[in-house]
């Protein structure tokens, strides 16, 4: 009932706003939660049927569990062309071109495959924002690992969607609280984190949701005085909604929270395109425009001193505390694991350097 009832919220069918059907389910939510608190041998029940591929597809083909057709079969093979309407409204994220090859993970190089409620109850999760009552219900049996292996896994599968939904959303704050409240239980798990990240490439999609938030906001700048400079500067917009907004902010809150594990730092150290992204992103918050000599004299001054919060803000949450992690794991100079890593990093950032004064003409 509960699945069907946000397939038909976000059909046509009847005309309401996006987000009035989250609020018309609270009640079932409610009912499901309080029955999993009083008695365990439901939440067990609840925890079978949602993760049952086979139920899932008795559900979708309009069968009972005896194999017979359910009255309301035809209703419920509709459904299923809403659900996969609504899955065309967030995309997974394109993939760089240097990308190709790389791994092959439902959610990033392809489509991501529903084949049991709780999958799907992941995709209406972060399609409505993540409402309060249903992701309750969903951490509740998360005591029970193999639910919880499997809540985490779809949940990595949709974390690519994660940057279009923050960038639609009407009150960021509010919602951006709510994917960290459920990211943060799952990824300061230091055993599941480093399976996530090990075998579906976490860190991966959190680097490529970045940069699809900043590709947005970049814009070339001249290089004044250089005008040997083949392709000028690429400044970071710090006045474009999803910077303003923050947009990045859960994303970058979930990567800190991974980094602080040990295991996972080293996946990123040990991976040379990880490296290169990685400090790809930090670069470009050195870059912004806090001091925008293009806007009109009409504008409003008062404006100047948000800009440079926005712009403080994004470098401290970003760079600073992103850094820091991974410099807290490579202080012993005895340790010749963190030696090799922290020459590593030294290596891609002057690579990376070295390119950037290419790109602005000094030699």
């Amino acid at each position: 009932r509960l699945v069907y009832h946000f397939r038909e919220a976000s059909s046509d069918k009847v005309p309401r706003k996006e987000l009035e059907p989250v609020g018309g389910a609270n009640d079932l939510l409610c009912y499901c939660q309080a029955l999993c608190e009083k008695n365990l041998h439901v939440e067990e029940l609840f925890r079978e049927v949602l993760c049952s591929p086979q139920a899932y597809i008795l559900f979708n083909e309009g069968l009972l569990s005896s194999g017979r057709r359910s009255n309301s079969s035809d209703t419920l093979k509709e459904s299923l062309s809403w659900f996969k309407q609504a899955l065309d409204t967030l995309p997974h994220p394109q993939l760089p071109p240097d990308y190709n090859g790389r791994v092959d993970v439902q959610g990033m190089s392809c489509r991501v495959q529903h084949t049991t409620f709780l999958q799907e109850l992941v995709f209406w999760m972060v399609k409505y924002e993540f409402p309060e009552k249903l992701c309750c219900f969903l951490l509740s049996m998360r005591p029970d690992p193999v639910y919880e292996d499997a809540f985490t896994k779809a949940f990595v599968h949709h974390y690519g969607m994660l940057h279009q939904m923050l960038a639609r959303c009407t009150d960021f704050t509010a919602v951006s609280s709510r994917v960290v409240h459920v990211s943060v239980q799952l990824f300061s798990d230091l055993k599941l984190a480093h399976k996530m990240a090990r075998e579906y490439p976490l860190l991966d999609i959190m680097i490529i949701c970045l940069k699809h938030i900043m590709e947005k906001a970049f814009f070339n700048a001249p290089t004044h005085g250089l005008d040997t400079a083949p392709w000028g500067c690429r400044i970071l917009n710090v006045r474009h909604p999803q910077i303003s907004r923050h947009c990045f902010w859960p994303i970058v809150s979930d990567l800190n929270n991974l980094l602080s594990h040990k295991p996972i730092t080293h996946i990123l150290f040990a991976d040379d395109w990880l490296r290169h992204q990685f400090l790809n992103i930090l670069s470009a918050f050195q870059f912004m425009n806090p001091i925008d000599k293009r806007r009109k004299s009409g504008d409003d001054a008062s404006d100047g001193g948000r800009v440079y919060v926005t712009a403080f803000s994004c470098e401290f949450e970003t760079t600073s505390l992103t850094v820091w992690s991974l410099l807290t794991h490579l202080v012993d100079p005895h340790d010749q694991q963190s030696v090799s890593h922290m020459l590593m990093l030294v290596n891609t950032a002057t690579r990376l350097l070295a390119d950037w004064f290419k790109r602005v003409g000094f030699s």
